[in-house]
């Protein structure tokens, strides 16, 4: 799953899951430590939320297997010619492939493959 900015991230970070992390706090007195301190498991989410309700444009978290990673997606500029082409083979314009190429890159409707189940 990618999750990417959202105003309410809880779900989304739940499927994440958490990890059991160490906090730690330590005693002052008058500026000064006292010595005293004290250590606490806690369960923290893989996943802030705040980073997910206000992460950029094109910033993502990719969740799988209750793994996280911070991802950024980059848009790049695709010439026109190319922009062309695509939605015409995503309109089924098969005619305009080279010969060669059109049995070989498109499926054949009619064959359909059986698989053992």
């Amino acid at each position: 799953m990618i999750a990417f900015r959202s105003p309410q991230p809880a779900e989304l970070a739940t499927l994440a899951g958490s990890e059991r992390v160490a906090e730690a706090a330590w005693q002052a007195e008058d500026g000064d430590l006292t010595g005293r301190q004290t250590i606490t498991m806690r369960a923290r989410g893989r996943v802030d939320q705040d980073q997910v309700r206000g992460a950029h444009t094109g910033e993502a978290h990719v969740i799988a297997a209750g793994r996280v990673a911070r991802a950024r997606i980059i848009r790049t500029a695709i010439a026109a010619d190319v922009c062309t082409r695509a939605v015409e083979l995503v309109a089924g314009e098969h005619s305009a492939l080279p010969a060669g190429q059109q049995q070989a890159s498109l499926p054949d409707p009619d064959r359909s493959e059986q698989r053992p189940a």
